[in-house]
């Protein structure tokens, strides 16, 4: 089994900059073990450098024999995904910050294979669905106070499925009741299988995991899963105490084990169907800046780990910030000059205050993965801050119910209202 300084030392030499510590970066798919993986992802990064230095190492690349797979080049970011015979690496120069990280990923599929276009088109719109569930006060196998479910259908009639709720909200009314407005929106009767493109999960914490654990495991006859996109860091950088992560794991292999895996890096652009999906950053960007030495760990929660991504449809778009918190922010207002967005799924269900991202991020509409009660009981204050600089009227909050926006020409046409299904948890399998 390599190590990750071996890894490195196949690939050519950074010139220029100062080199940080080599980290582990994760196993996919994989179940994470003391003992390593062979598919085990690397990371480092050069503080100090430039586009120069950059460019002249990915050269350096290309003579080794990697091909250049996608490249990305904007104000902030330049970033290049090169494929050699044993592993991929991914490498992006962080411009405003003057660092360049690179990536050992052995483990996604290439962009240009995860990828595709809208060749043929079923529907002329697109819809985005904020799923209802029940909040209460989190009381262990009884409710929970966060959690959240949000589905795209795309003009191919497939869906992307985005988290999944606690298992505490999975009851199988409310398990029925996704079911059942999955194939409203994708126009699929009983006995077809509903067309997932991907899965993305922002984070790997039970509530953006088990509600969609329980259709994999207990509905996979009903759902086609085609691809599998998320990055959860590696358990060495990060306190791990939620055994829903290996489950998960063990579940999506099991049952859809020809399902493409991508773990999605800062500055990657692909398609699905009619939808672009950009990764604005995610917990590589944070990974090097922070260490605590007694506890020897370099991220401070699962939340911090969020990957935040755009998705652009039909003129529109929605940014999902998962459970970010500041320092998520902080990166995104030291690397990008605006970033805007039709709709923006507010962070971490108002628990978190987070100023620094919502003074920074313009948007339309609001969100909200809460309850109005669990807000006006404990979370008032972090609401009054989406209140500072977003417009109440166009706050929807998943408690009151399950809204469907339909979405065409860069307007949204309709929108949908259904009763949230379920309640106290039913002690079903999930």
């Amino acid at each position: 089994m390599m190590t990750g300084a071996e890894l490195f030392g196949k690939l050519p030499e950074y010139k220029g900059g100062v080199k940080d510590v080599i980290l582990k970066d994760g196993t996919g798919l994989e179940i994470e073990t003391q003992e390593g993986s062979e598919k085990e992802s690397y990371i480092t990064r050069i503080k100090e450098t430039n586009r120069a230095e950059f460019d002249a190492y990915c050269g350096e690349l290309e003579k080794c024999g990697f091909k250049c797979d996608f490249e990305n080049i904007n104000d902030s970011l330049v970033c290049r995904e090169y494929i050699g015979a044993d592993f991929s690496v991914y490498t992006y120069l962080n411009i405003p910050k003057a660092i360049t990280t690179i990536i050992i990923d052995r483990l996604s599929a290439a962009l240009s294979k995860f990828s595709y276009g809208d060749q043929n088109p079923l529907r002329e719109d697109t819809e985005l669905m904020q799923f209802g569930l029940y909040y209460s006060y989190g009381v262990k196998d009884i409710t929970c106070d966060c959690g959240m479910v949000y589905a795209i259908r795309l003009h191919d009639n497939s869906l992307v499925i985005i988290d999944g709720g606690e298992h505490e909200q999975a009851s199988d009314e409310a398990v029925e009741e996704f079911i059942t407005r999955a194939r409203e929106m994708t126009r699929t009767g009983e006995g077809e299988r509903i067309v997932v493109s991907a899965w993305f999960c922002t984070h790997n914490h039970d509530d953006h995991m088990e509600f969609f654990s329980k259709l994999v495991e207990y509905h996979s006859d009903i759902f086609d899963l085609r691809r599998i996109m998320f990055n959860f860091p590696s358990k060495s950088v990060i306190n791990y105490v939620n055994p829903c992560t290996d489950t998960i794991k063990e579940r999506l292999a099991r049952r859809y084990p020809e399902a493409l895996y991508l773990k999605p890096h800062t500055g990657m652009r692909f398609t699905l169907s009619n939808a672009e999906f950009e990764v604005i950053t995610t917990n590589e960007d944070l990974v090097f800046d922070w260490y605590d030495k007694e506890a020897n760990k370099r991220l401070h929660s699962h939340n911090e780990s969020t990957t935040i991504i755009k998705v652009s449809f039909d003129g529109s778009s929605i940014l999902f910030l998962g459970d970010c918190e500041e320092r998520n922010g902080d990166f995104m207002r030291a690397t990008y000059s605006e970033i805007s967005c039709d709709f923006l799924q507010a962070a971490h269900h108002c628990i978190n205050e987070v100023e620094n991202i919502y003074s920074f991020v313009k948007a339309e509409n609001v969100l909200i993965p809460e309850c109005k009660y669990i807000i006006e009981l404990e979370l008032r204050h972090n609401f009054d801050v989406l209140c500072k600089y977003y417009d109440l009227k166009k706050f929807y909050l998943a408690g009151d119910c399950t809204r469907i926006f339909r979405i065409k020409g860069g307007s949204t046409e309709e929108i949908k209202v259904y009763p949230v299904a379920g309640y106290k948890f039913d002690g079903s399998k999930w």
